[in-house]
């Protein structure tokens, strides 16, 4: 007896932990606007990633930190099939956080850990590569700047009481911090600005714009130090 009450108490401790989940569904709506920095249609090489960069606060001056700081929960990829179909203009997939705050796509992604509270963000880019002249970004979320706290992009706790899937769209991300969304244009370099736009990626600063700031700041300090 003693047996059979021991395995239905290991049976139902893992039914338990099995429900210790919570599903975020993310993307966009089919035939959006999705433009580079030239209002063209972004191409089948670019990838849509949903993660968090932790405690680190990402701006359009620190991009070259972004990629050591940047913990991927959800990638979306084309062809179609893997989240991203060029075609209808559209990405969506959808990743579970499990006990543990790990993701179910892990793998093949890292398994990074996210802790109840991290801020998410959508990430799309051509190309990891900072400073490169070819590279294109954007970078989006829904935060507390409008005053809405139900419905920020924060990472839940897993198996929260609701255990409904969470929905984080294009449409609803209120902030930009490189690129621009829903007509409202952040940091980065554009050449043109449409009039109506879901989501546009930015160019990164070209090498030799970032060299040129390196020198400027060198000189900055060389000054200073021959006035002492």
């Amino acid at each position: 007896m003693k047996r059979i009450l021991l395995l239905a108490a290991m049976v139902f401790g893992l039914g338990v932990t099995a429900v210790h989940s919570r599903t975020i569904d993310w993307g966009s709506s089919v035939g959006g606007s999705i433009l580079d920095s030239n209002g063209v249609a972004l191409d089948d090489s670019y990838i849509f990633e949903l993660g968090s960069f932790g405690s680190f606060v990402p701006t359009g001056d620190n991009l070259d930190q972004w990629q050591s700081n940047w913990k991927p929960f959800d990638r979306a990829t084309a062809p179609a099939a893997n989240g991203w179909n060029s075609t209808f203009s559209y990405f969506a997939s959808s990743a579970t956080l499990l006990n543990g705050g790990v993701s179910d796509s892990s793998p093949p992604l890292p398994a990074y850990s996210f802790a109840p509270n991290e801020q998410a963000y959508i990430f799309i880019y051509n190309s990891l590569n900072a400073y490169n002249f070819l590279s294109e970004w954007a970078l989006i979320t829904n935060n507390s700047l409008d005053l809405n706290t139900a419905d920020d992009w924060l990472f839940p706790v897993p198996g929260d009481k609701t255990e409904m899937p969470l929905e984080w769209r294009v449409s609803g991300a209120n902030a930009v911090i490189y690129g621009g969304v829903n007509n409202q244009q952040g940091a980065g370099n554009y050449t043109v600005d449409p009039a109506n736009f879901d989501l546009q990626t930015h160019a990164v600063p070209e090498p030799a714009g970032a060299l040129l700031i390196g020198i400027t700041g060198f000189l900055t300090l060389l000054r200073r130090r021959r006035l002492r």
